[in-house]
This record gives structure tokens, sequence and C-alpha cells, in this order.
């Protein structure tokens, strides 16, 4: 059709459209990124493919054939591939021509290709329905209809059988009790006689039950695709001709570039790529098999998604990942249970008795830390900083949501275990599109260790919340500490929240609370030991707020005066982002400066490129804190700088996260010189759910000397 005609138009009906009659005219040579070459090309090599499969299908349905039509075979002799060679050579011409032999061909290519269709699609949806039934009923006719046409091609003519000397040596031991030969020979004759014609009508119904629900099936088939394949062509022509889409395969898009045997790091430089070849484009559309989606790497474009009256808060695809674990929370909640959720948890990140109750539990968790680098430092080695700050952040956030101390930096944890197994499995199932369908992922043993270790989390953080229950019931309770989990037990109490409502808000909090901080942490230690000059500004400002004590706490009073402090925090977050991608999903069509967005698609905001905009920071790949002062920060655009996301679904523990990131870095400068022998170069991006770095960055920590600092 394409060689034919130069233009293909297709008219779509959508019923999902503002007026259902519209129609809309597709024009295929309109479409720049559409290669007929590359069509073609794609078509003659699947089309060879099949050709080879029905090939090799072919042949095992003719050794098969040969097996069934053998006239002797004793039973001592065994059949190499060779022998069965010769014997295709030489017989199938004489089988194909005979009429019978070509009955059994035909019925057996009927019964075994129609089966095997249709019981793999009717498990395939018997499976994704969870309806067993379907699969039991289905799988018990096509051993019917198996058993059928094997005997059908059992020879029921009587000059099929052997001579009565060799008959002994062909027949299975059930006819071997007759008293004689001839009787053998009578009793198989009735046999192959009765069971090939029984069987040879029992497979005719079989048959045409065959026919039907494969008619049925590829009825049903072709009628589910019809809309998808609309919408997917009426896609390619709306942003293909109004946004970038880099060349990629046409039917499986930039899937294996992305994925495949590649490093993590590679797999991030291949996404980077797209920004350092297209640096003027603010939007790019990527390809995954059918489903576009958009990488916006300029933060003009992210008003429609973050602005104050935006329609898409719904989280994209990859949040559903975490159903299994965070249900539906505060992160992966939509509409109006997102709505009353933030409404309702908001005021526990405002509470001064809370707020309070937080440094409290900062300097407690970070004496242990300290004493703990302080056996590093004497080593004079290089050290991982960010095993001990996310075990420092791990403790704070499980007293912090739970009341709980687990202990996580003095002794290992079971819940601490399973809570960071499951983030790895959630990370590599982002990663890896296969693990995306959940009934597959279930079977993998990636997936039962998921389940297991989801188990493990669940048992714990109820056990956690029931006893806190029962002592909050009491009416003399009252908590010397104000936990996170209180504010939601109270409304557990009222009947506001369930158990499992407050579950799902605990785990969320815990998810979001402890990696994101630690890796924001083991960065700005980083940046700073790379940095002296920054360094030494920093020490010189914890020296006007804290003396040369190094021991006293941290306070909520202190951190206010720490001005230098917290510009160095959020450059730190520019260049190196916790979360480097905020995906959405699109709620409804829309056009925003000349370019189309549909209703359905993934939108990815890659926060790692939009804060290298040189239009709003120069030089972006220098660490410049100075960005952040009270002059410079009021010229930032205020969708430049996201590292906490922005509107409606920004993160509600943001100003948590940075009181926490100033006790730590204010503790750690006043007692430690930090240096590294990397260079910036040395970073090699990667994505886990959170930025990381592939190779490990090292900091050496020096016990400060105070009159040589």
């Amino acid at each position: 059709m394409l060689a034919i005609s130069d233009v293909l138009t297709i008219s779509v009906f959508r019923s999902d459209y503002p007026n259902n009659d519209t129609k809309f005219e597709i024009n295929l040579t309109k479409i720049t990124n559409f290669n007929y070459t590359s069509v073609l090309s794609t078509f003659l090599i699947w089309t060879l493919r099949l050709l080879i499969l029905i090939g090799l299908y072919a042949m095992m349905c003719t050794i098969a054939l040969i097996e069934f039509h053998s006239d002797y075979r004793p039973t001592n002799q065994t059949f190499t591939m060779v022998d069965i060679g010769f014997r295709i050579t030489q017989n199938l011409h004489d089988y194909l021509s005979d009429h019978s032999t070509l009955h059994h061909w035909l019925a057996f290519l009927n019964t075994i290709g129609v089966d095997i269709l249709l019981v793999y699609t009717v498990i395939a949806v018997g499976y994704w329905q969870r309806r067993p039934g379907i699969v039991i009923v289905e799988t018990t006719m096509f051993l019917a209809r198996l058993a059928c046409g094997w005997l059908t091609q059992l020879p029921y003519a009587s000059d099929y059988l052997p001579s009565e000397h060799d008959f002994p040596d062909c027949l299975t031991n059930r006819f071997r009790d007759a008293t004689s030969l001839s009787d053998q020979r009578q009793h198989a004759s009735f046999f192959y006689f009765f069971s090939g014609h029984v069987a040879l009508i029992y497979t005719q119904i079989f048959t045409m039950i065959s026919l039907v629900l494969l008619a049925v099936v590829l009825g049903l088939f072709i009628y589910l695709l019809y809309q998808p394949i609309c919408r997917v062509i009426y896609q390619k022509s709306v942003y293909s001709s109004t946004i970038l889409c880099p060349r990629s395969h046409p039917i499986f898009g930039v899937f294996f570039h992305l994925n495949g045997r590649i490093s993590k790091a590679e797999q991030f430089r291949r996404l980077l790529s797209y920004w350092y070849e297209h640096p003027n484009e603010p939007v790019i559309c990527l390809w995954f098999f059918i489903w576009p989606f958009l990488l916006i790497n300029r933060s003009d474009y992210l008003e429609p998604f973050l602005g104050p009256n935006t329609k898409h808060i719904t989280k994209s695809v990859q949040y559903s990942l975490f159903n299994d674990w965070l249900k539906t929370g505060l992160l992966t909640s939509t509409g109006a249970k997102w709505k009353a959720r933030r409404r309702l948890i908001t005021p526990s990140f405002q509470n001064t008795h809370v707020l309070t109750n937080c440094f409290t539990i900062f300097n407690e968790q970070i004496v242990t830390c300290m004493n703990r680098l302080q056996r590093v430092a004497e080593t004079g080695e290089p050290v991982n900083l960010f095993e001990y700050v996310s075990a420092w952040t791990l403790d704070v956030i499980c007293e912090m949501a739970m009341g709980k101390n687990v202990n996580v930096q003095t002794k290992e944890s079971d819940y601490v275990k399973a809570v960071m197994k499951i983030t790895d499995i959630i990370a590599l199932r982002i990663r890896s599109p296969s693990l995306w369908f959940d009934p597959f992922f279930a079977l993998t043993a990636i997936g039962k260790e998921h389940a297991q270790q989801l188990k493990v989390v669940r048992q714990f953080t109820q056990k956690v919340i029931e006893d806190r229950f029962e002592e909050f019931e009491k009416a003399e309770f009252e908590p010397t500490r104000m936990a996170f989990l209180d504010t939601l037990l109270s409304k557990m109490k009222d009947g506001t929240l369930s158990l499992e409502d407050v579950q799902e808000e605990v785990d969320t909090f815990m998810f979001g609370g402890h990696e994101t901080t630690g890796t924001a942490l083991n960065f700005a230690c980083w940046m700073i030991a790379l940095h002296p000059d920054v360094q030494r500004k920093l020490y010189e400002e914890m020296k006007l707020i804290f003396g040369n004590d190094i021991t006293r706490p941290c306070t909520l009073e202190d951190t206010k005066q720490m001005e230098y402090l917290e510009q160095v925090i959020k450059e730190s977050l520019r260049l190196l982002p916790s979360i480097p991608v905020i995906g959405r999903e699109i709620q409804e069509d829309f056009e925003y400066d000349g370019k189309k967005f549909l209703k359905g698609t993934t939108v990815m905001m890659f926060l790692y490129t939009i804060h290298r905009d040189p239009r709003y920071f120069p030089e972006p790949e220098k660490f410049d804190p100075s960005r952040f002062s009270p002059e410079n920060i009021r010229q930032i655009p205020p969708y430049a700088y996201i590292p906490f996301s922005a509107g409606a679904r920004n993160c509600i523990g943001q100003r948590f996260a940075l009181l926490e990131e100033k006790v730590f870095l204010s503790t750690l400068l006043r007692r430690y010189h930090v240096s590294t022998d990397q260079t910036y170069r040395d970073f090699e991006p990667t994505e886990e759910i959170i930025l990381r770095s592939s190779n490990v960055l090292n900091i050496k920590l020096s016990p400060r000397n105070h009159f040589n600092h």
C-alpha cells in the first residue's frame, strides 16, 4: 500500500475527544519523521522471521507425522537427526501425495496449530483477568483435542498393519495379552478402526468449536486494538509535526537504546545525550513502543504542569510501581483522596511542637553518627560518607515518623534491610519495562523476594501502629515526644482514618524521608570537599554562631542564622538534585506555545537539565553558592529551580529536610575538615529512583585544629 499510494489518509474517530463525531484526517506524508524505507525493511524482516518460524513448525510436524506413520520401528532402535533427515527426504513426497495421509496432516495442523494459538490467548486473558476457571476449562479442552488429534494420526486401515512376524516389535504391551498373533492383529485392527473414526468425529466437532472461538478471539482482539492503534497514529502525527522526535526504531522506539545490556551510568548518559545534541529544544518526544514520553528540558514549559491552576496533578505511570508498598498514600494518590490527605497532613509539618521535637531527635542521633565518624577519621583513610549519613537519616526518620528508635547506626534491623531491598527492587523495575506487568513480575524470583520483604515491612509498621494506638487511647497518655504517627492516630481515633490509611502514610514518610536526604547530604559534603574556599566561608559562619564549641547542640534559632550554608545546600541541590526526574500524566488535551500536548501522555520534567539552563545559571557546571544570595535569588524564575518540585504536589517535607541538612553539616564542619582527591569529573550520574554516582565518592575527614583551621 505504501508503494502504490504516495499519500495515505486515515480517518480516525475518537470517542474520548470533546466531540464524539470528530474526524481527524492524518496525512502520513506530512509526518516529518515517517520513514517509508524503515517501515518496509521492518516489515520484510518480521515477515522473514515469521516464515522461518512457520518452516520450523512445519518440520516438527513432518517429523511427528513420520513417527506416527512409521510402518515398522524396532523397540531397540534409536533415530538420530541424520536418520530423520534421510527419512524426510525419502518419504515426504509419498506421504503428501497420499490422500489419507494428507487428511491426517491437515487434521494434525488444524488441531494442534489452532489450539496452541487459542490456549495461549485464553490463558493470557484468563490470567490477566484473574479468572482461573477460564484457564482450567480451556486447558482441559486443549488436552482433549490434543488427544483426539493424536488418535487421528493412527492408521486405521488394515493395510497399515505389519506382518504377523514383525507385529510383536511394533505395538506396545497393551495388545500382548491376547492369546495369539491373529487375535492381536484383530484387536489392533478394531482398535485402530474404532478409535480413529470416533476420534475423527470428535476432532471435527472440536475443530469447529476452535474455529468459532478463534474467530471470536481475533474479532475481540481487533476491536480492542483498533482504538489504541488509531490513537498511536494520531499521537505520532501530532507530536512529530510540533515536537522534536529523535530518530528511533519504528516499533520499539528508543527502548533498546536506553535499555538492554548497558550500565545504569551509560543509560543515564544516553538520556542526557538527547539534551546535549538538542540544547535549544525545550521538549523532546521519546517513544517506548506505543507510548510517547515528553522530556521537558526548560523551565518555560513547566507552568502548565506545576502552576497554581494546573489540572495535571496525576503522577506518571511509573509511580504505580510503588502501589504494592505505599498503596495510595500521599505520594501515589490522586484526585479527592490526595487533596484530603494533603490538607490533613500539612499541619503536622508546620506544628512548632513537632519542629522542636525534630531538633531533639536530630541532636541525639547525631552524637552516635559523630562517634562512628571519629573512629573512621582516626584511621586517616577516605570514607564513603553516604553509608553514615544514610544510617543517621534512617534513625531520625524512624523516630520522627513512628516514635520508635530502631538504632540503625549501631545494629542491624530486619525492617531497615527490607526497606532498602524494596527500594532497590522498585528502582530495578523502573529501569526494566519487562517487569512492569504485575502478574509476570509476581512469578519472577525478584518478585517473590519483593513480596517477602513487603511482608516484613508491613508486619513491623502494623505492630508499631497498633502498640502506639493502644497507648494513645489511654486517657493519661501524654507522649514526651510528638511523632508524626501521633497526628495520624488522633485522626484514626475519631474515625477519619483507618489502620490501613495510617500505615500508607507512615510507609510514604519512611520512603520519602531518608534516602533523598541522605543522598543530598552526601553530595553536599562532597561538593564542599571539592571547594576549599567555600569550606572556609562555611567554617567562619559556624564560628560566628557557635564560637569554638564543637559539641553544642544545634537549635532552630541557630539554623536561621546559617545563610551561607543554606546557599551551599541549594547550589548542591541545583547541580545534583536528589530526584532528577519528576513525572506527570496529562489529563486533557491542550496547546502551549504552539505545541500540542495530548491526554494520556507521560511528561518527564528533567530537573538535571532544567537546573543547568545557562539563561538563568551562567556557567551552569560551576559550583557557585552566591547564585542563591538574597540579591541574586530574586532573578531566578519560579520553575527554573525546583529540587523539591513545585505547585500543589511539591514535597511536603522540604522544610524538614533543609533543617536536617543544616544540623548535620553544621555539626560535621565544626569538628572536621573535609577533603577529597577526586574531581568533579569523577562523578558519573546514574538514577535509581534518586540520583546516584556509579562510582564511590570518597571523603577524608581531618579533625580541626581550632588555631589553624
